[in-house]
């Protein structure tokens, strides 16, 4: 879809996944970004058994707050489409699926600056706060929701740079390289 097809609705984000997700920052951030916002909506892609978190749960109160789970592969990649910004805090990091699907949607990323996620989430396909800084975390979502320049001119990098540097066969190849130098 194309970004444009993203500002023709109230601004919404997506939450996936539980492993490592900073919940806490999560539903801080989603208070401060509501006050600035007040229509942005919520998509929570959470297993049934993972909502009795107690942030999940005080989330669970609004009515801002939509609950997926088992999910087609076409409906979660509807998710990623219709959504404005993938919303994902985290602990701690090594990889996670939830960002490349994003980039290969082209939805731009608001994540935590730890482990594996800075070396694939480049400055212009997102931005990646402090850990443990709701304030940081709801103000980059601000900002880039306020800029719908900004988050077309990012969506359509997110779709090249996972074009040009997600693809599998360059990934191989990669691999293949760095285990030939090794020899």
């Amino acid at each position: 879809m194309p970004p444009d097809h993203r500002l023709e609705h109230p601004p919404r984000l997506l939450f996936v996944g539980h492993w490592m997700r900073d919940l806490d920052v999560l539903e801080s951030s989603m208070k401060l970004i509501w006050q600035a916002c007040p229509v942005v909506e919520l998509d929570c892609v959470i297993p049934f058994h993972m909502r009795e978190n107690l942030p999940f749960v005080r989330l669970s109160r609004s009515l801002k707050v939509h609950w997926h789970a088992g999910l087609s592969a076409e409906d979660l990649r509807e998710l990623y489409r219709r959504a404005s910004l993938l919303f994902l805090p985290f602990i701690d990091a090594t990889a996670n699926n939830g960002i490349v699907e994003a980039l290969s949607c082209g939805l731009p990323v608001v994540s935590t600056k730890v482990g594996g996620i800075v070396d694939y989430v480049p400055e212009n396909c997102g931005v990646l706060c402090s850990p443990g800084s709701p304030d940081e975390h709801a103000n980059a979502v601000i900002r880039l929701l306020k800029s719908s320049e900004q988050l077309a001119q990012m969506s359509a990098e997110c779709r090249r740079y996972s074009v040009n540097e997600l693809d599998w066969k360059k990934s191989a190849q990669q691999f293949k390289q760095s285990l030939e130098n090794l020899g």
